[in-house]
C-alpha cells in the first residue's frame, strides 16, 4: 500500500514517480488524498490498483458506503485539470516553503533539533530527552499550544520525545510567536 497524500507538496524539486507507476504485476495500492490542500470540504481521495485488486476494491466500497457524491467529483476533476490549480499549487509551495524556513529559523534560535522536509506540512522536532511529548502537550494546552506528540504516530513507543509541528495553518507572525511562548513555556516546565 503506497499512501501518498502530499505529492504534490515538494520545495525544491518534484519526488520521483510513485512506485505504482512500475508495479505492473498488480501489487501496489495507490492511495492519494486532497483534502488537506486542496479541497478540504470535498473529501477527495484516490485509490489506483491494478485488477484483480481493483475488482475487489470496488465491490467493497460499494456494500461499505452509497457511493461518492459524482457532483463533487466532477467539481474537482474540472479544477484538478485545470491551469488555475497548477498556478494554486505553485503559489502553495511557495507560501508553505517561506512558513517551514521561518519555523525553522525561529526553533534554531531555542536550540531545538529537527527533521527538515522537501514538502509537505510538519516538521519532527525533538525535545530534549528528559521531556516527555505527552505530558508536555497537556501542559501546553493550558497556554493554547497545541501539538501532536510522537507516541501517537509510533507503535513501538520510541518517539517520547519528539512531536509533530504544523507549519501549514499560521501565518509567518502567528509561528514567530507561537515558537516563542512555546519554548517561553518549555524553559519554564
Amino acid at each position: 500500500m503506497e499512501d501518498d497524500p502530499f505529492h504534490d507538496i515538494y520545495f525544491d524539486k518534484a519526488p520521483p514517480a510513485p512506485m505504482f507507476t512500475y508495479d505492473t504485476a498488480g501489487y501496489v495500492m495507490y492511495i492519494r488524498s486532497y483534502s488537506k490542500y486542496v479541497a478540504p470540504g470535498l473529501r477527495i481521495g484516490v485509490v489506483a490498483s491494478r485488477q484483480p485488486l481493483m475488482k475487489i476494491l470496488l465491490t467493497s466500497k460499494s456494500l461499505a458506503d452509497n457511493g461518492t457524491p459524482l457532483l463533487n467529483q466532477k467539481v474537482f476533476l474540472h479544477y484538478f485539470t485545470s491551469e488555475r490549480m497548477q498556478i494554486h499549487l505553485e503559489k502553495l509551495r511557495i507560501a508553505l516553503q517561506v512558513r517551514k524556513e521561518v519555523m525553522e529559523a525561529s526553533l534554531s534560535q531555542y536550540g531545538l533539533e529537527w527533521i527538515s522536509p522537501n514538502g509537505a506540512l510538519n516538521l519532527w522536532v525533538k525535545l530534549p530527552e528528559h521531556i516527555d511529548s505527552v505530558k508536555l502537550l497537556s501542559l501546553c494546552n493550558k497556554q493554547s499550544i497545541s501539538f501532536v506528540p510522537g507516541p501517537i504516530f509510533d507503535a513501538n513507543n520510541e518517539l517520547d520525545n519528539w512531536f509533530r509541528l504544523s507549519y501549514s495553518f499560521a501565518n509567518e507572525k502567528h509561528i514567530r510567536e507561537g515558537i516563542d511562548k512555546f519554548c517561553a513555556y518549555l524553559r519554564e516546565s
